[in-house]
């Protein structure tokens, strides 16, 4: 019996580390950096990219954090102001982002820095650390992905549709541009047409530091 069972866990854990070798594959065809991430191995890599699924699924940090069950849910009652951890969301990447906090936590210097000034200076209790950490991170994460996925190369739009739109406001490059989509983009230039052809175009960028 315990041969038998012997075996099995064997066969089973050989399985797992042929998968895993197919996922890193995958993950280094896709999204190479997001393996020089602290605590993101390919298990990890392969659930957030499994997340970010398309273009335009996920509109903001926010929407990711509150996809992944890490968004604050108020729980104040009378004058205690408090939160509590987030029950629902993709419960699978919840586990990924959990993992790489727990990594970060231990191994990360800038991670453990940070836990300590915040809990020192009285902004964090240290039992709710990690989920603050973990609320910061689904930042991060979007940010990972604005680098793997999101190309710098800026949208556009005619410039006599823009003022159409917006008559009444002079277009300046840095101010923000929802799209029919509902993604928020950032004017980073507006070129006349050269030829007289036509008003001109207004470049987007999709955040502010590519201006």
């Amino acid at each position: 019996m315990l041969r038998s069972l012997a075996r099995r866990i064997h066969t089973a854990t050989r399985e797992a580390d042929e998968l895993e070798c197919e996922l890193l594959g995958h993950v280094r065809a896709l999204a190479p950096a997001l393996l020089d991430e602290a605590g993101v191995g390919p298990i990890v890599a392969a659930q957030l990219i499994v997340a970010w699924s398309h273009h335009g699924r996920l509109r903001s940090e926010a929407c990711f954090a509150r996809l992944a069950g890490v968004a604050p849910v108020p729980a104040s009652s009378g004058q205690t102001v408090r939160h509590r951890l987030s029950r629902g969301g993709d419960r699978q990447l919840n586990r990924a982002l959990h993992t790489v906090v727990l990594h970060r936590r231990q191994h990360h210097q800038a991670t453990k820095d940070y836990i300590a000034k915040r809990i020192a200076d009285g902004s964090w209790r240290r039992r709710d650390s990690l989920r603050f950490v973990a609320r910061n991170y689904a930042q991060t994460a979007m940010n990972m992905r604005y680098r793997v996925f999101e190309p710098e190369t800026p949208r556009d739009l005619p410039l006599e549709l823009v003022q159409e739109w917006q008559s009444e406001i002079v277009i300046e490059p840095g101010m923000s541009w929802e799209m029919d989509d509902g993604e928020v983009w950032y004017v980073s230039a507006v070129e006349p047409d050269p030829d007289q052809t036509f008003a001109g175009r207004v470049f987007f960028a999709r955040r502010p530091d590519l201006i």
